[in-house]
């Protein structure tokens, strides 16, 4: 295994909304909405980490986890599975 620091590195459309932290195997990252593009059938969220970062999310509209969009300023939970993320030298 290599040693030093790594980013990660996750598809926008491995992210994924979560309503609850309890999934088995998930990820889960804090982060607010910046903006919202309704697509029909899915949605892009433009989303800020804790620690600034911006990330890009892409997923359907499910009815499982929304009740609505998220809107700007909104807090959310966004979940990514282990197997979805990627690790590259930080150099």
């Amino acid at each position: 295994p290599s040693t030093g620091r790594h980013l990660m590195v996750v598809r926008p459309e491995k992210l994924r909304l979560v309503a609850d932290v309890g999934e088995t195997g998930v990820n889960v990252l804090s982060a607010t909405v910046g903006d919202v593009i309704y697509q029909g059938d899915s949605f892009v969220c433009y989303a800020t980490l804790k620690d600034g970062r911006q990330v890009t999310l892409r997923d359907y509209c499910r009815s499982d986890v929304l009740a609505k969009l998220p809107a700007p300023g909104e807090p959310i939970m966004l979940g990514i599975d282990a197997q979805d993320i990627v690790l590259v030298a930080d150099q």
